[in-house]
């Protein structure tokens, strides 16, 4: 019985892999950058910062120094950067195959308490 349950569950296993596989973008480009925000004239790092691909199901977050790392397919992107309580931030790149595109530094600004009320 024990050996059924073991077969069955490999069998479920492998099928997510396959699908969520064929869903995935094809590793063709790397793109790199630190989020952060500006405190009296220094850049200090967001961590945990989102970095999504618009229109796809494509993502990452920045680590706890801002820095994050995304694969993406060759073309145009636009990458949308977000954390709570900094005002989003997009940015249209083109990627090449095998090649990496450094962001840099994307600066976030904190949400004003002007935007915050309105929302």
């Amino acid at each position: 019985m024990k050996f059924i349950y073991t077969t069955l569950l490999l069998l479920c296993l492998g099928t997510f892999v396959q699908v969520n596989a064929k869903n995935a973008p094809a590793k063709e480009a790397v793109i790199t950058g630190q989020v952060c925000e500006n405190i009296q004239g220094k850049n200090q790092p967001v961590p945990f910062a989102n970095v999504l691909c618009k229109g796809t199901t494509v993502g990452t977050f920045a680590g706890m120094e801002g820095n994050f790392t995304l694969d993406l397919a060759e073309g145009k992107h636009t990458i949308i950067v977000s954390c709570v309580g900094y005002e989003p931030v997009t940015k249209t790149i083109k990627v090449r195959k095998n090649k990496t595109t450094d962001l840099f530094n994307i600066q976030l600004k904190p949400v004003s308490s002007q935007t915050a009320l309105k929302e």
